[in-house]
Protein backbone atom coordinates (compact mmCIF):
# COMPACT_ATOMS: atom_id res chain seq x y z
CA UNK A 1 0.00 0.00 0.00
CA UNK A 2 1.45 3.35 -0.98
CA UNK A 3 2.04 6.20 1.44
CA UNK A 4 -0.43 8.36 -0.51
CA UNK A 5 -3.20 5.81 -0.09
CA UNK A 6 -2.49 5.40 3.62
CA UNK A 7 -2.53 9.18 4.07
CA UNK A 8 -5.82 9.38 2.19
CA UNK A 9 -7.42 6.81 4.50
CA UNK A 10 -6.14 8.60 7.59
CA UNK A 11 -7.51 11.90 6.28
CA UNK A 12 -10.85 10.27 5.51
CA UNK A 13 -11.12 8.79 9.01
CA UNK A 14 -10.18 12.09 10.67
CA UNK A 15 -12.68 13.96 8.51
CA UNK A 16 -15.47 11.55 9.42
CA UNK A 17 -14.64 11.81 13.12
CA UNK A 18 -14.71 15.61 12.88
CA UNK A 19 -18.01 15.59 10.97
CA UNK A 20 -19.79 13.26 13.39
CA UNK A 21 -18.12 14.17 16.67
CA UNK A 22 -16.09 17.26 17.55
CA UNK A 23 -12.76 18.89 16.87
CA UNK A 24 -11.38 17.46 20.13
CA UNK A 25 -12.31 13.95 19.05
CA UNK A 26 -10.56 14.49 15.71
CA UNK A 27 -7.40 15.64 17.48
CA UNK A 28 -7.53 12.61 19.79
CA UNK A 29 -7.94 10.21 16.84
CA UNK A 30 -5.06 11.94 15.05
CA UNK A 31 -2.83 11.66 18.12
CA UNK A 32 -3.63 7.97 18.56
CA UNK A 33 -2.99 7.39 14.85
CA UNK A 34 0.42 9.01 15.21
CA UNK A 35 1.23 6.89 18.27
CA UNK A 36 0.16 3.75 16.39
CA UNK A 37 2.32 4.70 13.42
CA UNK A 38 5.35 5.20 15.66
CA UNK A 39 4.76 1.86 17.38
CA UNK A 40 4.46 0.18 14.00
CA UNK A 41 7.71 1.77 12.86
CA UNK A 42 9.79 0.59 15.81
CA UNK A 43 8.24 -2.75 16.81
CA UNK A 44 9.35 -5.89 15.00
CA UNK A 45 6.02 -7.60 14.41
CA UNK A 46 7.58 -10.78 13.00
CA UNK A 47 9.21 -11.57 16.35
CA UNK A 48 6.06 -10.60 18.22
CA UNK A 49 3.91 -12.80 15.99
CA UNK A 50 6.26 -15.74 16.52
CA UNK A 51 6.19 -15.27 20.29
CA UNK A 52 2.40 -15.23 20.28
CA UNK A 53 2.28 -18.41 18.18
CA UNK A 54 4.73 -20.13 20.54
CA UNK A 55 2.72 -19.02 23.58
CA UNK A 56 -0.59 -20.22 22.16
CA UNK A 57 0.80 -23.56 20.98
CA UNK A 58 1.99 -24.54 24.50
Amino acid sequence: MSHTLIGTFIGLILGLVWAFASFGSMVLVGLLTLIGALIGKFVNFDDLRQQIINFLSN
